[in-house]
């Protein structure tokens, strides 16, 4: 997904979100699950 400055300024929040949101929907993924996943992202990275 390409980020444009000039497209932000003219759209809500709900509008940059909505892919988000439909993401998240599609999964069992909860949002108190999202600190334990990048920490465990980042280990593997990292070795």
């Amino acid at each position: 997904m390409k980020c444009d400055a000039k497209n932000i300024k003219d759209k809500s929040w709900e509008e940059i979100t909505k892919p988000l949101v439909e993401a998240m929907a599609k999964t069992n993924l909860k949002e108190e699950d999202v600190d334990d996943l990048i920490h465990r992202m980042r280990k593997e990275k990292n070795g």
